[in-house]
């Protein structure tokens, strides 16, 4: 009878630490230098959009978004009928 060598011991799996992550505080942006001089920022002159232009856009927006589903189930229906008009073709 052979005996063979004893196996050696398996390594420990080794794992990364599960502490947790440490949020570092956002720089603090200076202002920006240009030859000796601080230049100011100037405001945007993006127009800012109405309260009620907003609320419109919303409902267009969910409007289509009903329209679309309707299509979609619409199409999933059509589709169910042409594959149960095949399934009956090939089975009879």
């Amino acid at each position: 009878m052979t005996v063979s060598a004893p196996a050696k011991p398996r390594r420990a799996r080794k794992r990364k630490s599960t502490s947790t992550p440490v949020l570092k505080a956002a720089p603090v942006l200076a202002p920006v230098a240009t030859q000796g001089r601080t230049r100011e920022l100037t405001k945007p002159t993006a127009e800012i959009i109405p309260f009620d232009s907003y609320i419109k856009d919303a409902r267009n927006r969910w409007n289509v978004h009903r329209y679309e589903i309707q299509e979609l189930i619409k199409d999933a229906g059509n589709t169910y009928d042409y594959i149960r008009e095949v399934y009956k073709r090939v089975t009879t």
